[in-house]
């Protein structure tokens, strides 16, 4: 997993990820805690980043200040404590600095988040699983007029060593259904065109089937794209069965050239400089231009500037959706 968040794959880059490393050059994360944030217990590594801050959360619920549970009422007088304990959050130098800036920031956003999420409902119907209620929040958030860029989502259990025919059906079918309903979702919000949903998985699976019905860990896997800004193809041959390394198949598409794209042409960032070297960019996106294309769209936003679009990431469904 390190190769796809870092992007190296001989992990000489082990502080940062891909995406952090965008984050590092796109000025209008700093300053904003909900720029680009994770549904999960923790940020994961594509999202590190040497200069911004990245929010984690499972649920509305969790981005709060919690009080005791035997003094649920004591809330409001911790916040205003903290809040005291952090004034002059913008400013101060050194570490001390940094916790104020990030207390602060994470205060701000979860109220302002709380506030936006009351106020964007939906009339799209999810199915109860853990993933289409994490898309449920994402698409929510999408909706509201928050500067989101970056969403990411992790969803796991295809580690299938054993009995992996019906545990592949019953996980595709999760997402399928979890997938369907978010697009129906961004679509009522009006918001279909401006989100590009990228799934990869941590690695592929060996061709052979072991003892136990199901197979070991591969080399090559697949990667989806999934949008209305995306142009629907299959891009690189399809996997030979015979024609194999070690057992495993052969990779068609080096994957850098979809985080070359997905930068240079959906998030509007160098992507030599957060790649290291130059990868042609796939043709995976509708319009080549379509920054440039839709900037003064953007540029009319509350965005304050044409800041290119937004993205959701993490082993799973990660989304890119332009500023709102």
């Amino acid at each position: 997993m390190d190769v796809w968040h870092t992007a190296d794959p001989e992990l000489k880059e082990t502080r940062t990820g891909w995406l952090g490393r965008s984050l590092d050059r796109s000025p209008d994360a700093k300053n904003n805690a909900l720029f680009a944030f994770h549904l999960g217990d923790e940020v994961p590594r594509m999202l590190l980043s040497e200069s911004q801050r990245v929010t984690a959360f499972s649920s509305i619920q969790d981005y709060t200040m919690n009080a005791d549970r035997n003094a649920p009422n004591d809330r409001a007088r911790i916040e205003v404590a903290f809040g005291g304990m952090m004034g002059g959050g913008e400013s101060g130098a050194g570490g001390m600095g940094l916790v104020r800036r990030t207390a602060a920031q994470a205060i701000a956003s979860a109220a302002e988040l709380k506030d936006v999420l009351a106020k964007s409902a939906t009339n799209a119907t999810y199915p109860g699983t853990g993933l289409a209620q994490q898309l449920k929040l994402a698409a929510q958030v999408i909706g509201t007029e928050l500067p989101v860029h970056i969403v990411s989502i992790g969803f796991g259990g295809f580690d299938t060593h054993a009995n992996q025919k019906p545990q592949h059906a019953n996980l595709w079918t999760q997402i399928d259904d979890a997938l369907a309903a978010f697009h129906d979702d961004l679509t009522q919000r009006n918001r279909a065109d401006e989100v590009v949903v990228f799934v990869f998985s941590e690695f592929g699976r060996r061709v052979a089937e072991n003892g136990s019905g199901g197979t070991d860990h591969g080399a090559a896997a697949p990667a989806l794209l999934f949008g209305k800004p995306v142009r629907g193809s299959l891009f690189g041959k399809h996997p030979s069965l015979t024609d194999l390394d070690d057992g495993d198949t052969k990779f068609a598409v080096d994957f850098r050239r979809i985080y070359a794209a997905l930068l240079d042409r959906w998030l509007g960032v160098d992507a030599k400089s957060v790649l290291g070297s130059s990868f042609e960019p796939l043709d995976v996106l509708a319009a080549q231009n379509y920054l440039a294309a839709r900037e003064q769209e953007w540029a009319s936003r509350r965005c304050p500037r044409a800041a290119p679009p937004s993205m959701a990431a993490a082993p799973g469904p990660q989304y890119f959706r332009a500023p709102s």
